[in-house]
């Protein structure tokens, strides 16, 4: 709320210092969506009752050219999943410094994916959502600078961005988990580079920093593992025997100042009405429980008319390190109690490790129809098979994505 109030006076101070010289432009975007899952089944927060409130959104953005190359931008976005309360989504400065060359500071959107920048401008792509195997990590800004670079060379349109910030919030991590848990990122590092020539399209991006998040805070199954680990040690020297190093265990199992990082590549054609997006990432966080995380989907529409058919393959899945519950050290103990502890404990941080297990295959057939210049209505199908919990789960969702 602090941060909100703190970009709502900037912005505001921005505005009234410079409307009566600058040029204001106003525009944005809203999405109407609604969705209902199989029976007794939750897909990307959807159950078997319509919601039309999970992924509707509205957003205005403003962008003040103040002259002398510098210029403001500031999008105030109101989510249905957060009552619609609006929030600022982006609040930064822009200067040109050269014809191809800028600068921009502030809350910035963070560029993970090739549709970043259109996250949440659903008319900007053909789908109801962009396929979840990918665009799942819970955030999507920091608070930083970017140096954004963007020229002709021979036949290629060539995009780079540098981007450098932190991020601190509370999120659903990967949208897949039910909880949110506070989240702090530093010293977040990126570099993307987009390539375009005619009909084809090659991006890759690649972000790193340092990844805190407190799940103990938020989960009490998380902090009695992390205590427990922690006191059996003390348990040990009280009773004379030498401690196992468990302090070091429940450092290797939570997750503080971790390195962090995430790879994603991108191949895009859009050739004679046929639309072809594939997309793959990595996101991988070292000295945790948490797992390395691998994702991708192949996307084949076509334009008929006002129409876009199409159909989404994807997969995602993780590799757990197991070896923070197998290199438990072997022992007897002679307190049975205390033996019971310690194969507790082993089989927490077992469980903790597997509750980081995701094996997901899913198919989406949907349809975009263009009944307005700026406004598309979608309907798609989607299937999700959950492997590792041998479950399968269907959700119909639609809705109508416009800009004005």
């Amino acid at each position: 709320m602090k941060k909100t109030l703190i970009y709502t006076s900037l912005a505001l101070a921005i505005m009234q210092s410079y409307s009566a010289s600058a040029e204001i432009r106003f525009n944005g975007f809203a999405s109407i969506k609604a969705g209902i899952a199989s029976s007794d089944d939750i897909l990307y927060e959807y159950d078997d009752e319509i919601d039309f409130k999970n992924e509707s959104l509205f957003a205005i953005q403003a962008s003040a050219d103040m002259g002398d190359k510098l210029s403001a931008t500031a999008q105030i976005m109101a989510k249905g999943r957060n009552d619609f309360e609006a929030e600022f989504e982006w609040a930064f400065l822009t200067y040109e410094l050269t014809e191809t060359l800028q600068v921009s500071a502030g809350r910035i959107r963070t560029p993970f994916y090739k549709y970043s920048d259109y996250l949440d401008v659903g008319f900007a792509y053909p789908w109801v959502r962009p396929p979840r195997s990918i665009y799942n990590i819970g955030f999507a800004t920091i608070e930083g600078i970017s140096l954004y670079h963007s020229d002709m060379f021979g036949d290629w349109d060539v995009a780079t961005q540098f981007i450098y910030g932190n991020f601190n919030d509370t999120v659903k991590p990967f949208l897949y988990n039910e909880n949110a848990y506070p989240v702090d990122i530093q010293d977040a590092l990126g570099l993307s580079v987009s390539m375009t020539r005619d009909w084809f399209n090659f991006r890759v991006g690649y972000l790193q920093g340092d990844l805190s998040t407190d799940f103990a805070a938020v989960s009490p199954a998380v902090a009695s593992i992390l205590n427990g680990l922690r006191a059996f040690d003390q348990a040990l020297i009280g009773l004379g025997a030498q401690p196992l190093g468990l302090e070091q265990k429940a450092q290797d199992v939570e997750m503080v100042e971790d390195p962090a990082s995430f790879l994603d590549v991108s191949i895009n054609i859009d050739y004679n009405d046929f639309l072809i997006n594939t997309e793959w990432s990595k996101l991988t966080i070292d000295d945790s429980f948490s797992a390395d995380r691998e994702g991708w989907f192949v996307s084949v529409g076509k334009r008929i008319g006002d129409f876009t058919p199409y159909i989404v393959i994807e997969h995602f899945d993780s590799e757990l390190d197991e070896s923070l519950y197998q290199d438990f050290p072997t022992l007897t103990l002679p307190i049975p109690e205390l033996q019971q502890n310690y194969a507790a404990l082993q089989a927490g941080v077992q469980g903790l490790v597997f509750s980081d297990k995701v094996d997901n295959d899913a198919w989406t057939v949907g349809v975009r129809y263009n009944f307005h210049p700026s406004a598309a209505f979608k309907i798609q199908y989607t299937e999700n098979d959950d492997k590792f919990m041998n479950q399968t789960s269907s959700l119909i969702s639609f809705g109508v994505d416009l800009v004005f």
